[in-house]
């Protein structure tokens, strides 16, 4: 085994646990890109009045995750098919591991930059938390390409250019952990201060929050275990592959999943707002009459009603609150 933690020959058996890993790898990624696709459908057939970097987001992302998933299926197709009893060094050769970690590296810019507007409008237009953040994440960015790119060029027998691979790798999950950390801990601190008081405006905020929470954990675990599997466990039996081929929908499911919580979330407080009362209609078509009434409720199903007054005073109507949530959506 050299420094670099790589064998120094590959070892006769370890081709068919590589194809294994390949193979693990592939079906989960297939997997996800099912379920995220029918998130991008449902989106697509849902009226969207989002800003039109988010309408141009979606489609990268969904051509992104299509173009992985087919170098995915050519990847287990050219291991556990066309190649004859490949070794260690023969899998990780082919291109579409390589590729694997650009598109990873490019579907996690697109979706830390959402966040990271996100929590710039909830911080009240903070520019300095949007700067530093996105320089950041555009350097995680950059880590993750040279990775991608050294191990497409590199020759698996030159240990020295090894090692450098091997430090872009864990450099570049290390840093996406940081930073996903980061935008997650941020996210829930100031939605957790947003709360308005009325029971049902704090369930949408709760819904966010879970979100949030659910985009951080899940790729911050992934990171984890990718660096776990590629320092700590024998090279021969690149487990690291069930981990680092769908790493790149995991990112896009935990924000579709946002996206349309965000639509829901969107509609609901517009039914907050206003709702119609009644409709007559005349049963030749000469007249329509339409009476819409537009309801303001000023103590709504506050939870301290029937409390003492706190130092921290909800807003005065829960239309009020309801649309204090298009900042945050």
């Amino acid at each position: 085994m050299s420094d670099a933690g790589f064998p120094v020959a590959p070892v006769a058996t370890a081709g068919w646990t590589g194809v294994g890993s390949t193979l693990i790898g592939s079906l989960l990624n297939i997997w996800l890109y099912g379920i995220v696709f029918h998130m991008y459908v449902t989106y697509w057939t849902q009226t969207s009045k989002d800003l039109w970097w988010l309408r141009l987001a979606v489609p990268a992302l969904f051509i992104i995750d299509t173009a992985q998933t087919a170098a995915d299926c050519y990847f287990a197709y050219r291991v556990a098919v066309d190649l004859d009893h490949p070794d260690t060094f023969t899998i990780l050769a082919q291109w579409p591991l390589q590729f694997s970690a650009i598109t990873q590296a490019m579907s996690a810019l697109i979706v830390t930059l959402i966040l990271i507007h996100r929590l710039y409008r909830l911080t009240k237009n903070n520019i300095y938390v949007a700067v530093v953040l996105s320089v950041y994440s555009v350097a995680v960015f950059c880590v993750g390409v040279s990775a991608g790119v050294k191990l497409w060029i590199l020759n698996f027998l030159d240990f020295p250019a090894v090692r450098v691979a091997n430090n872009l790798v864990v450099a570049w999950h290390y840093m996406e952990l940081v930073l996903n950390t980061v935008i997650t801990i941020g996210l829930i601190f100031v939605l957790s201060r947003s709360r308005t008081g009325f029971q049902r405006t704090d369930s949408l905020i709760n819904t966010l929050m879970r979100g949030a929470m659910q985009t951080g954990f899940f790729t911050s675990f992934v990171s984890i275990i990718v660096v776990i599997t590629w320092v700590r466990t024998p090279f021969e039996q690149s487990y690291f592959l069930i981990f680092i081929l769908p790493f790149g929908r995991v990112y896009s499911v935990t924000l579709m999943d946002t996206v349309l919580t965000r639509q829901l979330i969107k509609q609901e407080s517009s039914d907050h707002q206003s709702f119609p009362t009644s409709r007559v209609t005349a049963p030749t078509n000469t007249i329509e009459l339409r009476v819409r009434k537009d309801v303001s409720v000023h103590y709504g199903d506050r939870r301290d009603s029937h409390e003492k007054p706190s130092s921290k005073q909800p807003k005065s109507t829960e239309a009020d609150a309801a649309s204090s949530l298009s900042n945050i959506v």
